[in-house]
């Protein structure tokens, strides 16, 4: 049986986790960055951070705060096999505009090429998976709605398919996301947050970060 150990979420001037209970205040992403670094849920300073656009950022505060919520320690040395499946409202049509804009006032040979990478949908999830050591698969997929239902049970298909030992299941909607750690329930001592079948069930058809986030959590 497929369960979620442990989710991680950001939302305006929030972040924290489901299954631990945690919820703090932060001001800004440089400010939750370090905090994070101190609680050491970010076990390394992230390289090249500052290049990060704030998709790639939400994508590791969320993945960091889900993989320590479901108890899967991160090391340097220690690649880990999980794979990464993610949706968005959006998709990467904020990078796309932020990189036009720069292209038309830098020009071809000056455009900042760091915007063009984020103009791929998966360039977040990338980043993630590379910073936490991640091996399994990648994948980053729209869905015109119940988008987070739809990329839980991807994830949790590639856990019963044994494409990896667990997964990581993004939802961004702009800049509040949230970030999901599936596994078999065997791997986790913990029941962690239940089922996929429950998760979903308590979900339903919300996409609105913070309703779901309150929907697991029990609160009105």
């Amino acid at each position: 049986m497929i369960v979620v150990g442990g989710a991680g979420y950001v939302v305006n001037k929030k972040y924290g986790s489901i299954a631990r209970g945690r919820c703090a205040d932060y001001d800004g992403a440089r400010a939750l960055y370090t905090q994070l670094l101190a609680q050491r849920i970010l076990p390394s300073p992230i390289k090249n951070f500052g290049r990060f656009d704030s998709a790639a950022r939400l994508g590791c505060f969320t993945a960091a705060l889900a993989l320590d919520d479901a108890g899967i320690a991160c090391s340097e040395n220690e690649k880990l096999d999980v794979g990464v499946s993610g949706t968005s409202v959006e998709g990467s049509l904020r990078a796309n505009i932020e990189y036009f804009r720069d292209y038309v006032d830098c020009g071809r040979t000056l455009a900042r090429g760091n915007l063009f990478i984020y103009t791929l949908g998966s360039s977040p999830l990338a980043e993630a998976s590379i910073y936490f050591g991640l091996r399994g698969p990648l994948l980053y997929m729209m869905f015109s709605e119940r988008r987070v239902e739809n990329v839980l049970r991807n994830a949790a298909g590639m856990v019963i398919n044994s494409e990896a030992s667990a997964m990581l299941a993004f939802y961004a909607d702009k800049s509040e996301g949230i970030c999901f750690a599936l596994m078999d329930q065997r791997s986790t001592a913990a029941g962690g947050i239940g089922t996929v079948d429950e998760t979903v069930g308590k979900i339903g058809g919300l996409s609105g970060v913070v309703d779901i986030v309150n929907a697991l959590a029990n609160k009105s």
